[in-house]
């Protein structure tokens, strides 16, 4: 209904995030910036936290897709994984080992 009345060629209020309508607050390019230096240095992993509806897998989608041709970034949605289930996530984002839930904690740090 808004997207005809306001003539929207698209609909900015789907339930997906879309980095397109990305909005860069100050908070917004702080962390895109934190990002792009930990991928472009390769400084281990990032964690991005925040309230619900503040932007950040639309901001983690934004980096991906500049990166996606330099590099594997595993995308873990899940909250608060336990640590071995954390382990398994990681395993399984990078397709290091397809089968992997019988494995133990040391077994997947080996990978």
């Amino acid at each position: 209904m808004y997207k005809s009345f306001y003539r929207l060629a698209e609909n900015p209020f789907s339930l997906t995030p879309d980095p397109q309508f990305l909005y860069l607050s100050s908070v917004h390019k702080r962390a895109i910036a934190y990002l792009n230096y930990s991928l472009e240095t390769q400084k281990g992993f990032s964690v991005i936290t925040g309230e619900i509806g503040a932007g950040k897998t639309t901001v983690i989608k934004a980096v991906i897709n500049r990166f996606q041709d330099q590099a594997r970034v595993a995308h873990i949605i899940n909250p608060s994984p336990e640590p071995d289930q954390l382990l398994r996530m990681i395993v399984k984002e990078y397709e290091i080992r397809r089968f992997c839930d019988s494995l133990s904690r040391v077994e997947l740090l080996d990978l």
